[in-house]
């Protein structure tokens, strides 16, 4: 039954190849094959809306491919020059720290100053001492005042090593710093709180102290050297029927992002005892 199929299929396209080779000796070929273009031309416009897409993806692999390497190189590009970029402002705000304290000489042209950037800080959290990455081998000495922007007090060293120093913050609850009002001359005590805060205490009740009064070192004691900026008044506390009142300061310069430091090292603190 196949063998027979399969001599008749033959048979078929031999006869239909004889038909047309009559027809084209005939000159009568190119009606079919215009009608046939017609019965197929549709199914030419369906197949090739298709099959472009296909066409198109397969033609421009290698530029995909291209373009994906080209914005891998864009992403790297632009993620070196956001690193960049953020290295440029960080180096721009530490020239403006050493160079605000480099201007410490014109403002104290007596005075000398080393230089110092903030390197740790105590992990103690009722503690607020910072290092310094200056030491003894750079003229550091314990009980030198340790200044910050606009030659303002921000702390004193505690202790000292070869090339690292400990400073005390006026934060801190150990630190007391002799303290006078510029507005009233009114004499007071900064005292660091374990709140972070700085209170000056002992101040008499006939002196007037108001919020934004400015709070400068005494001198007395001799610890630190006079008119250095401590902060200014921020709220006045206690009522009539007390002895003293007091008020909280806010620091002349912020504490808690304190990057770079001078340390005052021709002021040598001096030790009052009893006479």
């Amino acid at each position: 039954m196949t063998a027979s199929r399969t001599v008749s299929w033959l048979v078929t396209i031999l006869l239909l190849a004889g038909l047309g080779l009559l027809l084209t000796r005939l000159g009568l070929a190119s009606p079919l094959r215009s009608g046939v273009a017609l019965v197929f031309e549709p199914f030419e416009a369906v197949i090739e809306r298709v099959s472009s897409p296909v066409v198109d993806v397969v033609g421009n692999a290698g530029s995909y491919g291209s373009l994906r390497d080209e914005n891998r190189e864009l992403r790297t590009e632009n993620e070196r020059l956001r690193s960049d970029l953020a290295r440029l402002r960080e180096e721009r705000i530490r020239a403006e720290d050493v160079g605000e304290l480099l201007g410490l000489r014109t403002l104290r042209p007596g005075d000398t100053f080393t230089l110092g950037a903030v390197i740790g800080q105590d992990p103690n959290p009722l503690r607020r001492v910072v290092a310094i990455n200056r030491g003894s081998g750079d003229g550091i000495r314990e009980g030198m005042p340790v200044l910050g922007r606009g030659g303002a007090l921000v702390g004193t060293v505690e202790r000292v090593q070869e090339g690292l120093a400990w400073v005390r913050l006026i934060t801190d609850p150990a630190s007391d710093v002799n303290a006078v009002i510029q507005e009233s001359r009114a004499l007071a005590l900064a005292s660091g709180q374990p709140d972070g805060v700085i209170k000056m205490q002992f101040l008499a009740q006939g002196i007037e102290v108001k919020p934004g009064d400015t709070v400068l070192t005494s001198g007395l004691g001799g610890s630190y050297p006079r008119e250095l900026l401590i902060g200014r008044v921020s709220k006045v506390e206690g009522g009539a029927l007390e002895t003293f009142k007091g008020a909280q300061l806010e620091p002349a310069v912020r504490l808690s992002s304190l990057e770079s430091v001078a340390v005052l090292t021709s002021f040598q603190p001096l030790k009052i005892g009893n006479r």
